[in-house]
């Protein structure tokens, strides 16, 4: 038997973190943005004597893959029998630097193990499994919520799918994400930072009133850019690639968590925002996404 299902991938702007001893309800509030280029999961599973699990993404092996064998174990738990599950994480996107391929990767999972099993859930009580791996491995804490809906995200309210509150930014035009990227930054090392949190919640709640009292583009990304400067994370490299993209205009902020940034635009505007950036183009990886409006979905 097989499956598969498509998450997108994911930027958070800025955040504010909200834990709760329920699960479900703890997360995350703020504003993201999803994007066409995400994690597709492709899952195998047929009957067995004991049960097996294989994760893979791209084809290799990765023992760390803690979500998703969260999300295999978690949805086999009450089965009566025994199960072999392979499951292959395909994504173009960076791990670990921003994207929300834990979140994606989860949530693609938990539709595709949903329908594969015949788990008779629905489709947000899948994201909520995926929602709980995520801020239980401490990969993410809002990402999955926003992968389900798609688009510009505003959350007002913590907690998975189905029990926080979540709206969509309108799009005036057809935007694309533009992100420069360096690197990694170790999410659960961040999460884990107490001085970091109180921090964020301190800097993030203010800038989000201030963009639900003004839910537009421009709000988004000029309250992500003032998050970054405030927080105390950026890289002297992530520095200089706000900067550049400020020389030409563009607000931009920083991918959280992850060494990069990102802005958005008009598509009409890519070329030059490219040819600007091309004396620093060896020196980081930059990825060009449509936003991706309809959300995560099984196939």
């Amino acid at each position: 038997m097989e499956s598969k299902a498509f998450s997108p991938g994911h930027i958070t702007g800025l955040f504010s973190i909200c834990m709760e001893k329920e699960i479900l309800k703890a997360g995350s509030i703020g504003a993201g943005v999803n994007i066409s280029e995400g994690v597709i999961s492709k899952v195998c599973v047929k009957q067995n004597k004991k049960k097996e699990i294989q994760i893979r993404i791209n084809d290799l092996e990765r023992a760390d893959a803690h979500t998703s064998k969260y999300v295999i174990e978690k949805a086999l738990k009450n089965l009566s029998e025994s199960y072999s599950v392979k499951v292959n994480h395909y994504t173009d996107l960076p791990i670990g630097s921003g994207f929300g391929t834990s979140g994606a990767g989860a949530l693609s999972l938990s539709l595709a193990l949903n329908e594969i099993l015949e788990l008779g859930m629905t489709r947000v009580e899948a994201a909520q499994l995926a929602h709980e791996a995520e801020v239980s491995v401490r990969t993410g804490l809002g990402t999955v919520s926003a992968e389900l809906e798609g688009g510009i995200d505003l959350r007002s309210v913590a907690g998975a799918p189905g029990i926080g509150e979540i709206n969509k930014i309108p799009l005036t035009a057809d935007l694309i994400c533009v992100a420069l990227v360096y690197g990694p930054m170790p999410t659960s090392k961040m999460l884990n930072n107490e001085v970091l949190r109180e921090r964020i919640n301190i800097i993030g709640r203010p800038l989000l009133n201030h963009l639900i009292k003004s839910p537009d583009v421009e709000t988004f990304l000029k309250c992500s850019s003032e998050f970054t400067k405030s927080i105390g994370l950026m890289t002297p490299r992530v520095n200089k690639a706000l900067t550049k993209l400020e020389e030409l205009g563009y607000n931009s902020g920083m991918i959280m968590f992850g060494e990069g940034v990102f802005t958005l635009i008009e598509k009409k505007e890519v070329s030059r925002i490219i040819n600007y950036l091309e004396p620093i183009q060896n020196e980081v990886q930059i990825i060009i996404s449509k936003v991706d409006n309809n959300g995560a979905y099984s196939s």
